[in-house]
């Protein structure tokens, strides 16, 4: 015995929790990367602040991989990290739908607000949902872009970090070595 099909209060309901789900994640991802960037450059300021630049653009490191290979790609790490933080922030205007009654860049191309409502009320409501759907899939998207970016950020800010502190801990011990 199978269940009947969702009726149209229902289906519609449902698109908008999933509407509401997803423009959530949007906000967090967004939060997320505020959070990785702001860490990516307190490790950038910290290890500048030790000198570890100095490791590739002095002379005693400059060319050799420990530990101004090291240092490089420490800094380039965080610096990769920043640059998809700002990816994943960035807006996405992106519609399917040339004019439509949910994205703002869609409902501005209705002629005037009036033409813009007298096509609203001409529409069923499963003609809405139909729209609310495209709207919703239109954010996922964009979460699934913004999160891709934001995993990028994370690993290489990890990275950077980890080869950022083993430089702070371990440069010194090598440089005394050699003396």
């Amino acid at each position: 015995m199978s269940n009947p099909p969702a009726d149209a209060r229902d289906r519609q309901d449902f698109v908008w929790h999933v509407h509401a789900y997803l423009n959530d994640q949007i906000k967090f991802a967004d939060t997320k990367a505020a959070f990785v960037a702001a860490l990516a450059t307190g490790v950038t300021g910290a290890l500048y602040g030790a000198h570890v630049h100095e490791h590739f653009t002095g002379p005693a490191g400059a060319g050799r991989l420990w530990p101004g290979g090291v240092a490089a790609a420490a800094f380039g790490l965080l610096i990769f990290s920043l640059v998809t933080c700002l990816a994943s922030i960035v807006p996405r205007r992106r519609s399917f739908q040339p004019r439509g009654y949910i994205y703002w860049g869609a409902i501005a191309e209705h002629d005037s607000q009036e033409t813009y409502y007298r096509q609203l009320q001409s529409e069923t409501a499963d003609a809405l949902t139909e729209h609310l759907g495209h709207h919703a899939y239109t954010l996922a998207t964009i979460c699934k872009d913004k999160y891709r970016w934001l995993t990028w950020a994370i690993v290489s800010l990890v990275a950077g970090g980890v080869i950022g502190g083993a430089l702070l801990l371990w440069a010194p011990v090598a440089a005394s070595a050699v003396k």
